[in-house]
């Protein structure tokens, strides 16, 4: 329900024309569904005898379903941009990034290489970029086969979005938030925390359903009037927007930092 609640309402974001990474965080509440994932605050399994370890780990390939998808959809655009000439060397495709962002306005670190690493003097240092960045999105699919090789590779994906962030402006948070799904556990990912409730009639679970609902509400009728053109986005991203035009870029920064840093620390901590 979850997923469908969300598709209908992304519907009308796509469509004004732009399909954006929302869809993956979409999916995660649907592929995961039957794998015990979030069991610990679920409405209908406080009502249930909770399932065994081993039940659950038997759906434990919906992580491998999720991580597939997740490859594919950077695969999707690295070979996009491997047939569009990013690959070609009569072409430079992020130091055309860069200036065409400059040109409309946008000036984060794209002003600062434009200027100190100027294009004929450092095309190998620009072309390398390109090629970088073909090999990392097509390379996303391969890693997904070995977990530790993906327990590496997503904090290469997260510094990888951090430097897009720095220069251009461009943050993808939601693919942080889609990668603590994957965040290696001492459990390996198939222990799950279980709710022992037996009644979720309580004041408890009836406010944790209906705050949500009410801040969206909230949310929709202050929004609308003076934001149409942000009506389906983030609360967060309205409240920011009191003192910054680019919510969701200090957002898209913040979060990615704060799951790198968390990612790292897990991995750390593990060896």
């Amino acid at each position: 329900m979850t997923t469908v609640l969300l598709v209908s309402t992304q519907a009308l974001i796509f469509s004004f024309g732009k399909i954006d990474h929302t869809i993956l965080a979409i999916l995660v509440p649907f592929i995961l569904r039957n794998t015990g994932w979030g069991n610990h605050y679920s409405v209908d399994r406080a009502t249930t005898e909770s399932e065994s370890d081993t039940e659950s780990a038997q759906n434990a390939n919906a992580l491998l379903d999720l991580a597939i998808i997740l490859g594919f959809a950077y695969w999707t655009a690295g070979v996009v941009k491997a047939y569009g000439g990013w690959l070609n060397m009569d072409s430079v495709a992020v130091y055309a990034y860069c200036t065409s962002f400059l040109a409309r306005g946008d000036v984060f670190a794209n002003a600062w290489l434009v200027q100190q690493f100027p294009l004929p003097e450092y095309f190998l240092f620009w072309k390398s970029l390109d090629v970088l960045t073909v090999v990392f999105e097509c390379g996303f699919l391969v890693v997904v086969w070995h977990r530790s090789w993906l327990n590496w590779y997503i904090p290469l994906a997260l510094v990888f979005h951090l430097a897009a962030g720095c220069m251009l402006g461009i943050t993808f948070w939601i693919h942080g938030l889609v990668f603590l799904v994957c965040l290696p556990t001492k459990y390996g990912g198939h222990a799950f925390q279980r709710a022992n409730g037996k009644n979720w009639l309580n004041l408890k679970s009836l406010v944790g359903i209906a705050l949500p609902i009410f801040l969206w509400l909230i949310y929709f009728a202050f929004s609308t009037p003076s934001m149409p053109e942000a009506q389906f986005s983030s609360p967060i991203q309205y409240l920011l927007s009191a003192w910054t035009a680019r919510p969701d870029y200090y957002l898209g920064m913040l979060s990615h930092s704060l799951i790198l840093w968390i990612w790292l620390r897990r991995l750390f901590r593990k060896r």
